[in-house]
């Protein structure tokens, strides 16, 4: 709760907050995923996944602009050592017009290997680009369906493009 400072008996604007300011700006982080994979070749490959990230948010003419920096530690099933690997995202939202609570979103996400292991060589393992449009339903509950363009390439076998329609639910507890 601010605190009004009265002078002349009227007043006077809060107190500026450097911690609050900065809250209000940054998050950090981190979280574990249990991610299986189902290669084509059939079976399925079991990876833990720690990461600790730092997110950027600001105001930006109209929208929000933020950027995340995560640093993933990969155990995956059958290999040399764990993967080290930096993800970094940029992402705009802007509501079509003020007040409105359908928005239109952009993201562009690189995904960079810091270290050489059997399943992968140092260098970029990929990088998704996403245009979309979203709707929050309410304060808890938000959906989101866009295209993404994911790029992988080769490092032994062909560059890969795919395209993707992508959907989100988005729930905030």
């Amino acid at each position: 709760m601010a605190t009004q400072l009265i002078q002349g008996g009227a007043p006077s604007a809060p107190a500026f907050n450097p911690a609050r300011w900065l809250h209000s700006l940054v998050q950090i982080g981190g979280g574990y995923a249990l991610a299986p994979s189902f290669p084509v070749t059939g079976g399925t490959t079991i990876e833990h996944r720690w990461f600790e990230q730092y997110v950027w948010t600001q105001s930006l003419a109209g929208g929000s602009l933020s950027a995340r920096t995560r640093i993933e530690q990969r155990f995956i099933e059958n290999n040399s050592g764990v993967d080290h690997r930096l993800r970094e995202v940029v992402r705009y939202t802007h509501p079509i017009h003020a007040g409105s609570k359908t928005y239109l979103a952009g993201y562009d996400e690189l995904f960079l290997h810091l270290n050489d292991t059997t399943r992968s060589k140092s260098g970029v393992d990929q990088n998704r680009a996403y245009a979309g449009a979203g709707r929050a339903l309410n304060a808890r509950f938000r959906i989101e369906v866009g295209y993404l363009n994911q790029f992988i390439p080769g490092h032994i076998v062909p560059d890969r493009m795919n395209h993707v329609l992508s959907g989100t639910l988005q729930i905030s507890y």
